[in-house]
């Protein structure tokens, strides 16, 4: 008999502080036609840690966990595949600048093209 089992990382024993002083100005997620260094910086630190097989791209798994985790929705096969057809995937895989401009396209929009029907 085969059991496959999943691992799901949580997070326990957060706290969230006060802020000693607010930002001076305001931060834009997109400069010009693209991703602002702070935003870019962000998104790839989170795709690093949503990478657990570090192979250096995201899985189906792997990014509905991410969805999940930040919205609370899982993703459809046919909106990956959708996905796939819009932003550059290797081996029916996302790649980093995939995800980059997935989050561009929000970014710029104020909305997601791809996440709204779900």
């Amino acid at each position: 008999m085969t059991r496959q089992f999943f691992s799901v990382p949580a997070v326990y024993g957060c706290a969230l502080k006060k802020r000693p002083r607010q930002p001076s100005s305001d931060l834009f997620l997109v400069e010009e036609n693209h991703l602002s260094k702070n935003y870019e910086d962000a998104l790839s630190q989170i795709f690093r840690e949503m990478d657990l097989d570090g192979n250096g791209s995201l899985s189906f798994h792997e990014f509905n966990l991410y969805n999940w985790r930040t919205s609370g929705q899982q993703i459809k096969e046919s909106d990956w595949k959708l996905m796939e057809k819009s932003v550059p995937f290797v081996k029916n895989e996302m790649t980093r600048e995939a995800f980059l401009q997935i989050h561009l396209n929000e970014a710029k929009s104020g909305k997601s093209k791809f996440f709204r029907e779900i």
